[in-house]
């Protein structure tokens, strides 16, 4: 699957919605200074405010998704988190752009000032999370039904791996696993996932494979005899832009932060060793470079409330 690809559509579609929903706002806004249609098109196209909106906007909009992470891990999107991050960031989004564009208009009442801001967050909100929605559900429909899947190597050879490589396999519905391979942790004189998928030979090979192969996802399932080489393998991937599962008995051998998932009835352990979540990392990479200084506490009181979207 081509990130960069799918990620450059969710980036002109967001740039798209922004321009539309400011331009149609910006018409409302001036048709309801002017009471007047049919001359506002003609106001509004000669305005050089308008302009300097329909470029300065969306690029403010790219830049508050891109520090959120909303373009991380496009394909690993689920409808419902889309529906409420948009949602979050874009009443953000509205009161930022309301207060340092919007509130010095000339207006007849305070009740046009909240008409004012319900309309730009309407606007804004309902034609990005509708390009946004389409996108996702275009997504999971190629997911579900086979059409793409994540590169999955299997760091084992025998039992354990074997039992993994059959529970997602025989799953109902689409585990969105597409297995090119697995590589085994010790030598033996034959494997008996070898029936089912390639023999990509040792693990001290996964840093190559995973770049060669353009592999998204690594799932660990060793034999008990073969845990001592875990720490190896976990350091031989653990650069690398993976997601790591381990079997849930491999548990306590494990480093970093370690939280549970599953893949529908299969349960698995997910390794992460990102101790920020990337909206935190981004935000605060941007707050280093510009000011030269660590945001960390700032950010940090700050996580809980993005990290409920």
């Amino acid at each position: 699957m081509n990130k960069k690809v799918q990620t450059a559509k969710f980036v002109i579609a967001d740039l798209l919605s922004a321009a539309i929903a400011w331009s149609i706002f910006f018409f409302l806004r001036k048709s309801a200074e002017l009471q007047a249609m049919n001359d506002t098109l003609q106001i509004v196209l000669n305005d050089t405010k308008f302009y300097f909106g329909i470029i300065a906007i969306p690029l403010f909009w790219l830049f508050l998704y891109a520090v959120s992470g909303s373009y991380h891990n496009i394909y690993r999107k689920a409808r419902m988190h889309e529906l409420a991050q948009t949602l979050f960031l874009s009443i953000i989004g509205v009161i930022i752009i309301f207060f340092a564009l919007i509130l010095d208009d000339a207006i007849p009442s305070y009740k046009s000032y909240y008409n004012l801001f319900i309309t730009l967050f309407l606007l804004h909100f309902l034609i990005t999370v509708t390009f946004r929605l389409i996108l996702t559900s275009r997504n999971l429909y190629k997911l579900k039904h086979r059409i793409i899947g994540f590169n999955t190597i299997i760091v084992g050879s025998n039992g354990n791996a074997i039992s993994i490589y059959n529970e997602i396999e025989s799953q109902p519905k689409a585990a969105f696993n597409k297995f090119v391979g697995f590589v085994h942790a010790v030598k033996y004189p034959s494997y008996k996932l070898e029936k089912f998928i390639p023999n990509l030979g040792h693990f001290s090979n996964l840093r190559h494979l995973i770049t060669e192969m353009n592999i998204e996802e690594v799932i660990i399932a060793t034999e008990r005899s073969e845990h001592n080489t875990i720490e190896q393998i976990i350091a031989e991937i653990e650069d690398s832009d993976v997601l790591i599962k381990v079997i849930p008995d491999m548990q306590d051998f494990l480093l970093g932060t370690v939280k549970t998932t599953s893949i529908y009835q299969t349960p698995l352990i997910q390794v992460s060793f990102d101790f920020m979540p990337p909206w935190q990392f981004n935000l605060k990479r941007v707050l280093d470079s510009t000011f030269g200084h660590s945001y960390d506490n700032i950010i940090t009181r700050l996580s809980g409330m993005f990290h409920r979207c």
